[in-house]
């Protein structure tokens, strides 16, 4: 092999396979939130904020055993004689969009409008809720259900724009969700009403029966929240003087993007600090950054010759012919003892 200078460098290979030591960070899982259940427990519900209703509106918000698309279901009842909706939120479906923006929600909800029951021939209008920061933001239009026929079944993919404030106040500064890397945590839960439209009047005392089933929510990611990893450092090489202490690794298998080959390994031949090339350097954290130590690669270690094209700050797009294998390069820790004699 070609021997090392004092200070010299190790061949371009050996500094390939430095960088090649990156870890990315891997992207984030969707989250999934479902519930076909509806114990009294795991739910609350509210009169959403600041939609206009009367003085004796009441609801009912509770787990029905007997009835459901598969039993149990949410048994949901209004009371009114103006537009009320009920804002209803699952205890643990809540997500932070800190390890990845939120690329969009997907919803699902089945209802079911009993005909028969009610006193008011409006339908069951239900559909996507979430909460953050404490405002209430649902998804326009609403889904209905009408027919009293059967249990009907809707879904939808929402991103942050598709959300509407449920109080309706355009004025406010926020108008939508937000979705991005670093927004508040979001509630995730469903919205009911007795009707759609604005503050529409009807005749005191209807009741609007419904239920609600098969609820799901989950949360597609987007782009990573996870800060970009620093650019790899370049690394100076120093040779070796002294070789009297060779720790002979013995035969090995190392394997990388060219394929694996089992090779015999010798002395170390150099070491490798991480550097700056034109930048100011804090010679203070240098002990505490990974190293490179390089041993010889020993035998006949030829593979057929490769071309790769480089870029980097001295070469743009310099095509080399690569050829065998000359050395490996392990990270290492370092310790400064003494300052060895010239």
């Amino acid at each position: 092999m070609k021997h090392l200078t004092k200070f010299g460098s190790v061949p371009a290979l050996g500094l390939a396979m430095l960088l090649l030591c990156l870890v990315v960070p891997s992207g984030a899982q969707a989250q999934s939130f479902t519930d076909d259940q509806f114990a009294d427990g795991d739910w609350s519900a509210q009169f959403c904020p600041d939609v206009p209703m009367v003085m004796n509106s009441s609801f009912v918000a509770v787990q029905d055993a007997a009835a459901g698309n598969g039993e149990p279901s949410r048994h949901v009842a209004h009371t009114y004689d103006a537009r009320i909706y009920l804002c209803h939120l699952r205890a643990t479906a809540i997500v932070a969009p800190s390890q990845s923006a939120i690329a969009a929600i997907d919803f699902a909800l089945d209802g079911q409008y009993d005909q028969s029951t009610n006193s008011s021939a409006s339908c069951f209008a239900y559909g996507a809720l979430v909460r953050q920061n404490g405002v209430f933001f649902q998804v326009r239009p609403f889904w209905q259900a009408c027919s009293g026929d059967g249990w009907e079944s809707f879904n939808s993919s929402l991103a942050a724009a598709d959300f509407v404030r449920v109080d309706q106040n355009e004025e406010a500064e926020v108008q939508h969700p937000d979705f991005s890397c670093g927004g508040a945590p979001i509630e995730l839960g469903f919205i009911t009403g007795n009707q759609t439209g604005r503050a529409q009047q009807v005749r005191e005392g209807l009741t609007t029966e419904a239920w609600a089933d098969n609820w799901a929510a989950r949360v597609q990611p987007g782009e990573s929240c996870a800060p970009l990893p620093p650019p790899p450092a370049p690394y100076q090489c120093y040779d070796i003087l002294d070789h009297s202490q060779d720790l002979h690794p013995g035969r090995r298998v190392a394997t990388d993007q060219f394929g694996e080959m089992e090779s015999r390994f010798g002395h170390p031949v150099a070491l490798c600090n991480p550097a700056a090339v034109g930048e100011e350097y804090s010679e203070d954290q240098s002990e505490n950054e990974t190293h490179y130590v390089c041993y010889q690669t020993l035998g006949r270690n030829r593979d057929r010759p490769r071309r790769v094209v480089i870029s980097n700050a001295f070469d743009q797009d310099n095509e080399l012919v690569l050829g065998g294998r000359d050395m490996i390069c392990l990270p290492s820790s370092k310790r400064v003892v003494e300052r060895a004699e010239e």
